[in-house]
């Protein structure tokens, strides 16, 4: 750890890694993809960090980096492909993963990483792995939203007030992927994004639903979970840390 530790202190390029965010963002409405991919750059820059003091001779030092790279490559490329299960570039993203989790385990019987450190790692892919899986079937995968917008010419409804013709749709239209994510940001509450989350169809803890929704604490969303359940909408099932929760 110390070596890693010196590493981070004396390295310009990983100090500048540490505190630069990029402004770029390929992914549009696509949070799921957005938080994968970050996920898997902290895995690279771990992988670099770790095998920087091995020799470049090694063959599994050299194959973790190389494989590293396919992995950024991979998860930016499954941003129009997060909701397809039977996409070779998803098959392939859980295989790297996969083999690199195997990697790790090399390199720690080696000697080249320590126990912890690969632990760690191992851990870290194993999340990342999970995340995947889970987001395949969150809305929050989604890079295109549809939305219901009534299109119709000027008549009086029930009420006997004025629809108006096209403007929301024109409004809509207009609107930049920018703008599209916040007008949706803005009008959804919280409550509809964590039963978003839950909806996925698989039985999720506090921290999974907080894998999604980063901008929540844990506490948060359990104060949410509490009047979804309330409503009828999400069933708890399981007591405390076992606790997980789906769909009504």
């Amino acid at each position: 750890m110390d070596t890693v530790k010196d590493i981070r202190t004396q390295d310009p390029i990983s100090r500048i890694l540490a505190i630069k965010m990029t402004k770029i963002n390929p992914f549009g409405t696509n949070a799921s993809s957005e938080r994968l991919y970050s996920r898997v750059e902290r895995l690279v820059m771990g992988v670099h960090v770790l095998t920087s003091h091995v020799a470049e001779s090694e063959h599994s030092r050299n194959r973790a980096r190389e494989l590293g790279v396919s992995l950024l490559s991979n998860a930016l490329a499954l941003r129009n492909e997060m909701r397809a299960p039977e996409s070779i570039v998803f098959q392939g993203l859980l295989a790297s993963l996969r083999e690199m989790s195997s990697l790790m385990n090399v390199l720690c019987a080696s000697g080249f990483i320590s126990p912890q450190n690969a632990n760690a790692m191992i851990e870290a892919i194993d999340d990342a792995g999970a995340f995947l899986i889970a987001a395949q079937r969150s809305p929050l995968s989604e890079r295109v939203i549809a939305e219901h917008i009534r299109v119709t010419d000027k008549h009086e409804n029930h009420k006997g007030q004025t629809i108006k013709d096209n403007h929301d749709f024109a409004r809509a239209s207009s609107l930049s992927v920018t703008n599209q994510k916040e007008y949706i940001a803005d009008s959804s509450s919280r409550s509809e994004r964590v039963l978003n989350v839950v909806g996925t169809g698989s039985l999720m803890s506090i921290k999974d639903i907080r894998a999604h929704l980063p901008e929540y604490s844990e506490k948060m969303i359990q104060r949410e979970l509490i009047a979804l359940i309330a409503n009828a909408k999400v069933k708890k099932i399981g007591l405390k840390r076992w606790s997980r929760y789906s769909c009504v």
